[in-house]
Order: structure tokens, then sequence, then C-alpha cells
């Protein structure tokens, strides 16, 4: 169920540049987030965002009647191809056939995207990589019409209402050393906040590019909301997920029972909702490879099946071509 949540601005040097919000779900308030972090968004933020472009919601993508939905097209070796032919794709939605009117790439499309970054306790030891690595993300998405938000979470959220880039992210981050990560994280309340106020379909109507990208271990005993109501809450909303875990992957090392909990996790928020799961440190799990990936991005069109609206179905999409992958969600809304 999706919570309901108002912004409520906690500090700001100027609000109606930058704001530290702290959200109020029905359930509870979350804690502010150590000192340090809140004073450094708003110190070094400030001067930063007063010079952010304003996006123009229109994307260019027509409003038609036609279904969509936005896929991740890749080959085996992780790399963007041409879209593939309308003919090879089959759809199903709810078990029922979907004809495929159309695919487009999306890679001219400006993308709106947020980094989720964990800043609790238990990155300390990785503070410094994923770091590197959020300010490389940011560096290799934010080109021309893209923008994306930073978002830092523990036992709570802090966030700026503008977009960053990557020299902003690197100002930010360089006053947030190792020592001043604490908390446990809350990593399904991060991503249904981020969701619902910065890359929700009422606030982006005309734009389906829309990403979170993920750097945690994907731990999380304290949120409200639940890793199924996130994965829905993301798929009713058109928001894919990318994950960049903070571990080796569990082939390689002796995962402990949390890491082990913690990639299946973010496997399940990436895989259902159309985006890709990997590890720091890994080739496919380099910043500059995830952002490339996303080049890869189609809009599908596709004609509705005969179903109830306001429900979400299971949602099987597959090419006859077996030199491509498709990412996509695993269930489809139905308006």
């Amino acid at each position: 169920m999706r919570s309901s949540t108002t912004p409520r601005v906690r500090n700001s040097r100027d609000s109606a540049q930058t704001r530290v919000i702290e959200f109020r779900t029905s359930m509870n308030i979350y804690r502010a987030l150590p000192a340090l972090i809140v004073s450094a968004l708003i110190v070094w933020a400030a001067p930063l965002f007063s010079a952010a472009h304003s996006f123009s919601q229109s994307s260019g993508i027509p409003t038609e009647s036609a279904a969509r939905i936005v896929v991740t097209v890749s080959d085996k070796h992780e790399n963007p191809p041409a879209p593939p032919a309308k003919e090879s794709i089959k759809m199903r939605i709810g078990g029922k056939a979907a004809e495929v009117e159309e695919i487009r790439s999306l890679k001219d499309t400006p993308l709106i995207f947020s980094v989720l970054m964990d800043v609790s306790g238990l990155t300390r030891r990785v503070a410094n990589q994923e770091s590197e690595a959020t300010i490389a993300l940011f560096r290799h998405l934010s080109l021309g019409n893209n923008h994306g938000y930073l978002v830092l979470f523990n036992s709570g959220v802090v966030t700026t209402d503008r977009f960053v880039d990557a020299q902003g992210a690197q100002q930010i981050l360089a006053k947030l050393p190792p020592e001043s990560r604490t908390g446990m994280p809350r990593l399904f309340d991060a991503i249904n906040h981020v969701v619902v106020q910065q890359l929700g379909f009422a606030k982006f109507r005309e734009n389906p590019r829309r990403t979170i990208f993920v750097l945690s271990n994907g731990g999380d005993n304290a949120s409200h909301e639940s890793l199924d109501a996130t994965v829905k809450l993301a798929q009713r909303e058109g928001v894919s997920i990318f994950s960049i875990a903070l571990f080796h992957h569990p082939i390689l090392s002796a995962p402990t029972p949390e890491e082990r909990q913690g990639w299946d996790n973010l496997s399940t928020l990436s895989r259902d909702t159309g985006g890709l799961a990997t590890f720091l440190g890994e080739p496919v799990g380099d910043p500059v490879r995830i952002a490339h990936l996303v080049d890869g991005q189609c809009l599908v069109s596709f004609e509705l099946p005969a179903a109830e609206s306001g429900k979400l179905y299971p949602l099987k999409i597959e090419s006859s071509d077996k030199e491509i992958v498709l990412l996509a969600p695993s269930r489809y809304f139905m308006p």
C-alpha cells in the first residue's frame, strides 16, 4: 500500500532553492540524518542548485491512447543494440496476448533519475568507493537534457528539491567522511518517497524515462514499507530500479546471511521493475557501464487486452532474437 507522504521543510538557507525534507508518513516521521550530513547538503548544495536548469516536463513523446512500457534492451555483453523489430517481440499481460505496435529508442529522450546512497553505519568500510561510484554515475548520466537528484538515506532520508550534477555531488560528498555514517538503512521507505516525490508519473506524465540507481548493501529491517509494496509502487508509477550492491559477488566470497538477504532484496527490486542488479567493482557494476546500459531503454507501445483497470497484472515479454536481453517489469499496471 502506498504511504501517504507530506513533505515538511526542516531547515533551509533558501527554501526556494534548497530544502532538506523530512517526509511524514501515516505511520511515522523519519528521523533526521546526522547533523553533519544535513549541514553539508544545505551549505554545499545551495550555490550549486541555484544555477540548475529548469526541466521542461514535455519530452516530445506523444500522449497517444496506446499503452506503453519502458524496457531496456541489451546484448549479451551489456551493450545497447538497435531496437528490435516489433515482429520479434511477444507480450502477454495477465496471460492474454498484447499486440506490439511500435518499439522506439529513448536514448535521446531526457532521463530523469535519482541516485540513492546508503549512508548507514553498515557502509562505512566502503564509503569512499560508494562516493566515487555516485560521482561517476552523475558524470556519465547528467548529459544533455538528463537530470538527476542525489538522495542520502539511513534511518532517515535527506535530499534537495533541485537537480544536481557531478560537480555538485562531489562537493556535497566531500563533506561526508566515513565516520559520519550511522544508523540502520530504511531502503524500502527511501525508494517509496523518491518514487512518490521525485519520479512519479503525475510529476513527469509525458516522460517515460524515470529511473532509480541504488547503492546499498540491500539490508533493511527498519522500513515501514515492505519489499513487495515497494516493487508494486515502482511498477504502478513506471519507475525502473538499477542496483549496485556494496559487497562482492557471493560466488567470489563467503557472504554473510545479511549479505545474502541484501542481495535478494536488490535483485528483486531491479528484476521486477525492469532494471539490473550488480556488484560494486565488477565490470557490469562499473558506473560507466550502468550509465551506458540505460542508453538501451526503449518505449514499447502495444494494444491493451481486455482486463479490469486499476490493477497490476503479470507481464511477460520475450524476443525471438536470442542475441539480445530484455529487461522489463514483471507486472503491468492497467490504467
